[in-house]
């Protein structure tokens, strides 16, 4: 089995999985580098990988309700078109 010419994070992940029976979690640099705020990359790091609600981002960075929201939805589309891009996930269409 071999590797994609343009492997993706994940496929090398997964490839090192099938190969060397063990689990070697790879970073996530390559999702930080798709956003560019640094502000949402701080919101990307504590909501998303972190685990930590929305309430503590706002008392954090001392921003609104309103503004973390949209902030939040910027780094979802995003990640979700790179995602949708590299064949993550099932492009999704509103209807």
């Amino acid at each position: 089995m071999n590797l994609p010419i343009d492997p993706t994070p994940e496929e090398k992940e997964i490839y090192s999985i099938m190969v060397n029976r063990i689990y070697e979690p790879i970073n996530t640099v390559h999702y930080y580098e798709l956003v560019d705020d640094p502000i949402n990359k701080f919101l990307l790091a504590w909501v998303f990988e972190m685990g930590r609600t929305r309430r503590t981002a706002q008392i954090a960075l001392g921003l609104s309700k309103a503004t973390i929201w949209k902030r939040i939805k910027i780094i979802r589309k995003v990640v979700g078109k790179y995602a949708e891009t590299n064949h993550l996930i099932k492009p999704t269409v509103k209807i």
